[in-house]
């Protein structure tokens, strides 16, 4: 998971494997609009380029702690 002043971004395991190689996207919440998360945001096409930047960011900081990248895909439901 990764949080900002303004988002929560959280991945899951599907596999629930320690150090998994892939991981589904499944929690994005706006804390400035939904402070108390109430409403995911995760697979929704106008939050798509956030969830992109912070998946970049997520990546980012798995390599820099050490640990190998791995691969995170969107979430299973997709709004259009």
């Amino acid at each position: 998971a990764l949080r900002t002043p303004q988002w929560t971004y959280a991945v899951a395991n599907p596999k629930r494997e320690p150090a998994s190689a892939r991981y589904n996207e499944y929690m994005l919440y706006d804390l400035f609009a939904d402070p108390y998360q109430h409403t995911n945001l995760a697979g929704r096409t106008e939050y798509r380029e956030i969830s992109e930047k912070l998946r970049a960011r997520l990546l980012a900081r798995i390599v820099e702690s050490g640990g190998a990248k791995p691969v995170i895909d969107p979430p299973f439901i997709s709004y259009v």
